[in-house]
């Protein structure tokens, strides 16, 4: 499928990376983020800078005096940054852009999300990268990852397992504004990367109940339904008609479930998936949006976050 058409989402400029910040954690956690994140500059042209936090102690610094906190800090900072970089030099699973820029790590102590937030204002920062935390099997999104997501202004890259190449992105569509920007940043991708891209619109079938009749035939509710779901269809078709490809190939697909399930079901399937950050209900929602809070939270393949304000 194809469209010359245009959209006001579609219009915008470029939203590859030009400054991207990833963190790193011991024990090779990071490999696929620290992996992704400098294949993505190399072929980006974008700068890289690695981060490691270490998380100082609060009883400890209530210890110990500014100067003497400060000089175990300038220690540990050392050792870590030298355990850092030797794991980089013998792992031959990362790409050479990830041992090239090995120099650009910095070790900084302090409370993570804060020092992460820090360092990408500092950078001025484009993207951040973050990758598995080590705590569950699911992307930790009641620590670091969340934290940052919630304030950070910039979209956020978290990446659960190793993408050697990617070839094929999935991106959910609601039909709203910050959805179709959160598209035109999946194209952007997809052009860098030479790859396909999936746009999908879930439909979600409401359950009608003709309460005290109970007599009540049940075709003009399923007609209803029917109704419905082609008019969701048409919308959904008419706007990805209407948008600014610029030569992605792609594809359209609606489904009968909800976007969560729907996006669990076959992400295995993609190599990264692009969504946007806004939130209608909900704690979850407040901070992130509860349909990204609860695809981040499942996600096996990286998700790209676009936040609304970006």
């Amino acid at each position: 499928m194809s469209s010359t058409g245009s959209s006001p989402a579609a219009s915008s400029a470029s939203s590859i990376p030009s400054r991207i910040l990833a963190a790193v954690v011991p024990g090779g956690l990071s490999d696929a983020a620290v992996d992704f994140a400098a294949q993505l500059a190399q072929r980006a042209g974008a700068q890289l800078e690695l981060v490691h936090v270490l998380a100082v102690p609060t009883l400890l610094g209530l210890r110990l005096s500014g100067s003497e906190l400060e000089l175990l800090n300038k220690d540990r900072r050392e050792k870590v940054a030298a355990e850092l970089s030797a794991h980089f030099a013998t792992q031959g699973a990362l790409s050479e852009g990830s041992q090239r820029v090995v120099d650009r790590l910095r070790v900084l102590a302090g409370h993570p999300p804060k020092v992460m937030l820090e360092e990408a204002r500092r950078t001025h920062a484009d993207l951040i990268v973050l990758g598995a935390s080590g705590k569950r099997k699911e992307l930790d999104l009641g620590g670091v990852a969340r934290a940052v997501m919630s304030q950070t202004p910039c979209p956020v890259l978290l990446v659960p397992r190793a993408v050697p190449r990617v070839r094929k992105l999935l991106v959910p569509i609601d039909l709203s504004e910050a959805s179709l920007k959160a598209l035109a940043v999946a194209r952007d991708w997809a052009a860098l990367h030479g790859a396909n891209l999936l746009a999908i619109h879930c439909f979600s079938i409401p359950e009608l109940v003709a309460y005290g009749i109970p007599e009540a035939p049940l075709a003009p509710m399923d007609l209803a339904v029917d109704e419905l779901r082609a008019a969701a269809k048409q919308r959904f078709d008419d706007e990805m008609s209407r948008f600014d490809w610029r030569g992605v190939p792609w594809d359209a697909r609606l489904f009968d479930d909800t976007p969560e399930q729907t996006i669990h079901e076959i992400q295995d399937g993609f190599d990264l998936i692009v969504l946007s950050t806004h939130g209608h209900t909900g704690l979850a929602a407040a901070l992130l949006g509860s349909v990204a809070y609860n695809v981040l939270r499942r996600a096996r393949t990286p998700v790209l976050a676009c936040p609304v304000r970006a």
